[in-house]
This record gives C-alpha cells, structure tokens and sequence, in this order.
C-alpha cells in the first residue's frame, strides 16, 4: 500500500508517520511525504533515509505536483493547514489558501485517480469554545477564536478547511474521514 501524508513534517504528522515506519511487517505501507516546510514543519521530524520513506518538499496547493503524487497513492492522511489562529491575524489569505483551496486541490486529484481513503485530520475548534467535557459530532460548526480582539475573519478559522471534506463524506466517489482531535489537556 502507499500512502499519501500531507503535512507530515509538523508535531502531529511526523509521529504519525514515525508510527506507521516503526512497522516492519511485511504489508507495511510505503510513506510519501509532502510537506512545504513552513513555520510548523521540519525535515528533522521525519527519520532520513528510511527504505519505505519518500519525502517531498511543496505545496498541496500545486495541483500538478499533487497530481503526481496522487496517481501512485492508495490513501491519502491529510494534516497540512495553516493552524495558528494568531498568526491569520496578519496573514488571513495565506489560511485560506492552504486550508481550503489546498484541501480542495488534494480532493480533486484523489478523485481523478480514485483514491480509497481519505482522512481529513482537523480539530475540535470547529465546534468552538466549551467549558469542560466534548462536543458530539454532530454539534454545528461554531468555531471561536481564542484571541482578543482585533480577531481574524472567520474564513481563517479551523471549519472552512473541513467544508470540502464535509462535502464530499459519505460519497462512494470520495469515501472521506474528518478527524476533529483536541489538543487541550483534560
């Protein structure tokens, strides 16, 4: 199997694909990285020379590179996003980019090569601020920003990453997964 991981040389993306290289059995997945090595994300995260392991530096947003990489994928996790609501403040077209016209862009080329898995890796944000305990999933999209004002537009908040693949779940053409996990200690 080869899997397609977007975003994986950040925290979160690069212990998961840790995890997925520490399997050494025999159908264990080959791993291709794309990553564009922003703020959030370095190579030293990601373990060098592994067999299994293809790192590539670029931008979800670039369809022909996506394409490329989307034709030889049998699963695609997606962690890439711009997610410090903070830093939209100054730089709100920069998260809409990556969050929804790269999120799309993946989309697209994972339907034109008919993709089988689709994991959107979000967070619980999208549910917006709670005093204790979790929001159902089936709790509307509210999501709050945990800065004072001036606050950035709504379009930078977490939600509008996972409008596209909120759009496309549940479809046969794109069986898609979001994953809201929470970063807050409990």
């Amino acid at each position: 199997m080869n899997l397609l991981v977007t975003g994986a040389a950040g925290f979160i993306g690069s212990h998961y694909v840790r995890g997925l290289l520490a399997d050494d059995s025999p159908d264990a997945p080959s791993v291709t990285v794309l990553d564009k090595l922003t703020y959030a994300g370095t190579r030293t995260n990601l373990p060098s020379g592994h067999p299994r392991l293809d790192f590539v530096h670029g931008d979800i947003c670039d369809a022909a590179l996506v394409d490329k990489l989307m034709a030889d994928a049998d699963q695609v996790v997606h962690f890439a996003a711009e997610s410090h609501v903070d830093r939209s403040i100054d730089g709100a077209g920069e998260f809409v980019r990556t969050n929804v016209v790269g999120t799309q862009t993946l989309l697209d080329a994972a339907l034109r090569h008919g993709v089988g898995t689709f994991v959107h890796v979000s967070t619980d944000e999208v549910y917006g601020s709670i005093e204790s305990g979790s929001w159902p999933e089936e709790h509307p999209s509210r999501p709050t920003p945990r800065t004072p004002p001036p606050r950035p537009p709504p379009t930078c908040w977490p939600s509008p990453s996972t409008a596209p693949t909120d759009s496309t779940s549940g479809s046969p053409a794109a069986p898609t997964t979001t994953a809201r996990a929470s970063s807050r200690r409990r």
